[in-house]
């Protein structure tokens, strides 16, 4: 178990290089903000070896207060035994532009697999997902000094993307309660695109604490730090945001 414990960390020492080398592939503009995302999220289980997810993510800047994007998806997860669970799902979208009040719709399918295991009071996740993205086009046009045109199109892009990310739990309290456990939650993600030309897309760093109120019922606050790069537009955007969760387990 010690070797396992030690390639969890060497693994996620690794991606938080893996984040900072990608991260700087060049840019011509670097925008920085704030926002706060509050989520609910659902797992619903249907029988020993069936579980459906669902989660609605709400995401908006801070100053100003304006909407960024919102996010649906669900997904129906089979539990091989208590180490692996695959799943597939759907996910809907709505970005909003930060230059113009064009929204932009994606439809995303995706499929993943979930590798879990855990060491006295640690608990650790690797997560490899694959997604098919069709997002709707736009067409922007700067005009100096600071105008923006911006028009969504009839048609839809398709991209590959490939997420992989690393999560481990410390729990605070006796893991066997009922109510008033608390856990220490971070996660590190990476996410690329198969597209060589446009390789990098996001990376994320997470830290925050889970309460449960219930067994069925949890509460988590969050920090996740955010590096995006716009597909097919060479802006970097770094986001500081607060991420707030409620849970629920049927």
């Amino acid at each position: 178990m010690k070797k396992n414990l030690w390639f969890a960390l060497s693994l996620w020492i690794f991606s938080l290089f893996s984040q900072h080398s990608m991260a700087q592939r060049t840019a011509n503009e670097l925008e920085d903000g704030g926002l706060y995302w509050t989520r609910y999220y659902l797992e619903w289980e249907l029988s020993d070896k069936l579980q459906l997810d669902a989660e609605l993510d709400n995401r908006r800047f801070f100053d100003p207060n304006r909407q960024f994007q919102t996010i649906v998806r669900s997904t129906l997860y089979y539990m091989k035994n208590d180490h692996f669970n695959f799943g597939a799902g759907l996910a809907y979208s709505q970005l909003y532009s930060i230059y113009t009040p064009v929204i932009q719709p994606e439809i995303r399918p995706h499929q993943e697999v979930n590798f879990t295991y855990s060491h006295n009071r640690w608990n650790f996740n690797h997560r490899i997902r694959t997604e098919q993205r069709f997002r709707g086009d736009t067409l922007r046009t700067f005009i100096p000094p600071e105008e923006v045109n911006e028009i969504i199109e009839d048609s839809y892009s398709f991209d590959f993307r490939v997420r992989y990310e690393f999560t481990t739990d410390f729990t605070l309290l006796d893991k066997n309660r009922k109510q008033g456990h608390w856990n220490m939650q971070v996660s590190t993600e990476v996410m690329a695109h198969l597209d060589w030309d446009e390789f990098f897309d996001t990376t994320r760093i997470y830290a925050g604490l889970q309460y449960y109120m219930t067994d069925r019922i949890r509460l988590e606050l969050g920090y996740l730090r955010s590096t995006e790069k716009e597909y097919q537009y060479d802006i970097l955007f770094n986001y500081d945001n607060l991420r707030f969760t409620f849970r629920h387990k049927l």
